[in-house]
């Protein structure tokens, strides 16, 4: 049975609360409805889900992308930019990007991300390919009032990886070799390792 959520207010009236997924700091959007009696919430939540639900769009994954994308291009730098054609063109949309936006669901997703995880992907990294899907999703729901499939989707755990540190001798032949061999890579190397800064 579908799960309503529905308050009774302070001030005597009833609220209902509709999720819209998250915003970009994280926070969960909703849309608020207000009644009388709890039942004519229920009941005129239940007509706005029948109505969003017959919502459909005409767009491919691949079309919603490169409209996404061209809004995106205006708040990005141009190397996150980059990062998302590369995401997209490598794995999301050789498996949707035919698909018909409406039609993709929240099971997709998961068999999507258990696919990657299989094909040998790190959790980490599926993580990034599903920040991108969401973002573009998220428009789509703004933009068409699709329902979003990535809506309470769980995301896989992050795995925390071991840093490995040079023993001694390692540590002297990389040194031996940066002293041998200069160039702009062995220079960055020397850099980082007498400096501690990161790229």
């Amino acid at each position: 049975m579908e799960r309503l959520n529905i308050y009774h207010r302070k001030d005597g009236r009833w609220e209902g609360r509709i999720s819209r997924g998250k915003k970009d700091n994280g926070k969960r959007e909703f849309r608020y409805i207000f009644g009388k009696s709890k039942e004519q919430v229920r009941k005129k939540m239940k007509e706005i889900r029948r109505s969003e639900a017959s919502n459909t769009c005409c767009k491919t994954v691949q079309e919603l992308f490169s409209e996404w994308l061209c809004l995106a291009k205006h708040r990005v730098k141009e190397s996150t930019l980059s990062n998302y054609r590369l995401k997209a063109d490598k794995h999301i949309l050789p498996v949707f990007g035919s698909r018909n936006v409406s039609a993709v669901s929240s099971q997709d997703i998961y068999s999507f991300i258990e696919n990657k995880q299989i094909y040998g992907l790190s959790n980490r990294y599926v993580i990034d390919i599903l920040i991108v899907m969401k973002s573009v999703f998220k428009y789509a729901v703004k933009t068409y009032h699709i329902i979003n499939p990535m809506d309470g989707i769980t995301m896989p755990k992050k795995g925390t990886s071991e840093v490995k540190l040079l023993e001694s001798s390692e540590q002297y032949r990389l040194e031996r070799y940066i002293s041998e061999n200069s160039n702009t890579t062995t220079m960055g190397i020397a850099l980082a390792m007498n400096t501690g800064i990161r790229i």
